[in-house]
């Protein structure tokens, strides 16, 4: 199984993106190192692909376009986890 930790968010998301970035890597990724795809409508900034990719264990990747640019037929959508969603504060 190929697993991705997919995240939608434009360059003003940066510090709920890491907040939402240390909770998944805290809980799951760090164990398993999967890579993370960041999609925007604008480049990434500097600072954003430093900090993320500061964050991650897995490798980064930065796309120009929407989730829907990146859809694909053999994805099993019924097996996708959400684990979280930027943008709004953490509750707990």
């Amino acid at each position: 199984m190929d697993v991705t930790d997919l995240a939608n968010c434009r360059n003003a998301e940066l510090h709920p993106a890491r907040s939402a970035m240390r909770e998944v890597e805290d809980r799951f990724n760090k164990r398993f190192g999967y890579p993370w795809v960041f999609v925007n409508d604008e480049p990434f900034t500097d600072e954003f692909i430093k900090l993320t990719t500061a964050l991650a264990t897995g490798r980064t990747e930065y796309g120009i376009g929407t989730i829907s640019d990146y859809s694909n037929d053999s994805i099993d959508t019924e097996r996708i986890l959400v684990v979280s969603t930027l943008g709004g504060p953490a509750k707990g």
